[in-house]
């Protein structure tokens, strides 16, 4: 398993509501990760790590969620789908990236009123994946394809229980869960 950053290249749309991207799937549970830097495991080699979830929870600007904190666990499920929702584009014609997410990003800078920003990879990935569900999810068909594929997913996805399990349904892929013993992520990074 190689640490892989989570970044692919695309285009600007409005931007879904981060938490209703995934919206109901009927997913299973997932096993323990082995790799303590891991937030995440997909199909047994691309590896998210924390510090790709840190970093977009430190970058991504209010205005993106609607003025609302965003979840680490919702962090995650972009980033750990993004290469599924990358190849669904692709073979739409869909393919969004960098590109796309720093122009939005500088748009939603801009409206905000301040200079805009330098962002990392993690969360120019994880803003393309979501404009890329955005452009994908309006066909129907597609959006049956994105559901299908995510719920294929769920078997080859690991989870690190500092963010959560592999959502049984709901509007989540990964859904946060309280461990006492373990220290969750900082959602205010």
């Amino acid at each position: 398993m190689t640490p892989r950053s989570s970044t692919r290249r695309g285009g600007p749309r409005a931007l879904p509501v981060v938490g209703a991207v995934v919206a109901a799937l009927g997913l299973g549970a997932c096993s323990a990760l082995g790799d303590p830097s891991a937030a995440a495991l997909v199909d047994g080699e691309t590896v998210v790590t924390q510090a790709d979830v840190a970093t977009v929870l430190e970058e991504l600007p209010l205005e993106v969620s609607n003025g609302q904190p965003v979840a680490p666990a919702q962090v995650l499920t972009f980033l750990a789908v993004g290469d599924t929702v990358e190849s669904i584009a692709r073979e739409n014609g869909a393919v969004l990236g960098d590109v796309q997410a720093r122009q939005f990003l500088a748009s939603v800078d801009e409206e905000a009123g301040r200079p805009t920003g330098i962002y990392s990879e993690p969360t120019l990935r994880l803003i393309s994946t979501n404009l890329m569900l955005g452009e994908i999810t309006q066909d129907p068909a597609l959006a049956a394809e994105v559901e299908e594929q995510f719920q294929a997913l769920v078997d080859d996805l690991e989870v690190n229980p500092r963010y959560g399990e592999v959502s049984e349904g709901g509007a989540q892929l990964i859904v946060p869960v309280e461990h006492p013993w373990l220290p969750a992520p900082d959602a205010d990074a």
